[in-house]
């Protein structure tokens, strides 16, 4: 009989615990949400060059040359000269229907095109390849905390989301709209290109194409990962792969033969959750603003050759967003952004008051540095890392 009741007990409570969530209690019945919007179109996913137009929905910054890229969230990128840094000046709008991760290596623009990856000749702006149907599309609707109908790859494209009232719904953007509950983050878990070889994640396999010949991407290899990738990325010469926020850890990835990548090393600490940053053996870290993450007030600071990386935290309130030029730091948090000097990474030089702006993206280039704020794009002089000057600042109108 005792036996009896603790089974009861422990089911109780084992329903009760599959039933909770981070958001607010799941509703049933009929609710109002989305619904997706398919297209079969083969237009819809058309590239093209057009002439510069006003910033609506400025989000991230990629280096190109003497240009810097500055993303339209979904849509494509804005190119703004800084061939003369003092004036700045948009000269082209590249429209990428379905945008998502983009990256940039020489002359050439890697970006996910719906559900397809597309190489922009950025020289000519023209499409050279295209590799279909390996990219993840935003399979869920740009609205915090809403209800949605799953989408269905075989009906086609999601262009887009019409809100209306949903019977049953079995899907829930999270409170930032990144992810959505009871499923895998969909979104790409990026693109990284190196030694004329483009690597990407696709289900549970890392994909690696030959490029060549820019024109006819070749599959080269698939390899299987034990888990869903969340993110991948270049560290150093090496190719970083998380896991997603549930499972955790990091595996890194020999390039020294492209066609194979080898697995060097396993690090357990360093998870999805990190934007991290690599300098040589070191590593430099800020907590991801995600739904599943712990958020933490700090500048995290690994020694990558050791098995347990981790050896100090630097306090920063609420850092979003940081950049590297050689050992200097720039992290941005709500009280403005820090500079760093860690020549000598056991005595952390803070440089504060340089820099009262908050930033939501930085990214060095040389002897400068770029920096998103809501509606501004700043270049500083940084020919003296610990004391930027600044050049210029292009309003989105």
């Amino acid at each position: 009989m005792i036996r009896l009741k603790l089974t009861y007990i422990l089911l109780g409570t084992i329903i009760l615990l599959a039933g909770c969530s981070p958001d607010d209690p799941w509703q049933r019945g009929t609710v109002e949400g989305y619904v997706p919007v398919y297209s079969n179109d083969p237009s819809t996913k058309q590239v093209q060059s057009l002439p510069a137009r006003p910033v609506v929905n400025g989000g991230k910054l990629y280096n190109a040359g003497t240009d810097v890229l500055l993303e339209e969230k979904d849509s494509g990128l804005h190119i703004i000269s800084y061939a003369n840094p003092v004036r700045p000046r948009r000269t082209g709008f590249i429209r990428i229907p379905g945008m998502g991760q983009v990256t940039v290596e020489g002359n050439y623009l890697y970006a996910a095109n719906y559900n397809d990856i597309v190489i922009i000749d950025l020289a000519t702006m023209e499409v050279r390849g295209r590799i279909n149907g390996v990219a993840s599309a935003k399979a869920f609707p740009p609205v915090d905390n809403a209800y949605f109908e799953c989408a269905d790859p075989s009906k086609g494209t999601v262009i887009g989301w019409r809100k209306t009232l949903v019977n049953n719904p079995q899907c829930r953007t999270s409170r930032y709209g990144n992810i959505y509950a009871g499923n895998e983050n969909d979104l790409n878990a990026g693109i990284v290109v190196s030694q004329q070889h483009l690597y990407l994640a696709k289900d549970k396999n890392l994909l690696v194409y030959s490029i060549a010949q820019s024109s006819s991407p070749v599959l080269k290899k698939s390899l299987p990962f034990p888990y869903t990738p969340d993110s991948i990325f270049r560290f150093n010469d090496d190719l970083a792969v998380t896991a997603n926020i549930y499972s955790g850890g990091m595996d890194l990835y020999s390039l020294a033969e492209p066609e194979t990548p080898v697995l060097k090393k396993y690090y357990q600490d360093i998870t999805a959750c990190l934007k991290i940053r690599a300098a040589g053996q070191y590593a430099f870290a800020i907590t991801k603003r995600r739904d599943g993450c712990s958020w933490s007030s700090g500048l995290n600071i690994y020694d990558m050759a050791k098995d347990s990386p981790f050896l100090s935290s630097i306090p920063i309130q609420a850092p979003g967003s940081l950049a590297l030029s050689d050992r200097i730091i720039y992290v941005s948090g709500f009280s403005g952004t820090e500079i760093i000097n860690m020549t000598d990474v056991s005595s952390p030089v803070i440089i504060s008051g340089q820099l009262s702006e908050i930033f939501s993206d930085m990214q060095t280039a040389g002897n400068l540095l770029f920096a998103r704020t809501d509606s501004v794009t700043w270049c500083y002089n940084i020919t003296l890392p610990q004391a930027p000057v600044l050049i210029s600042k292009l309003t989105d109108r």
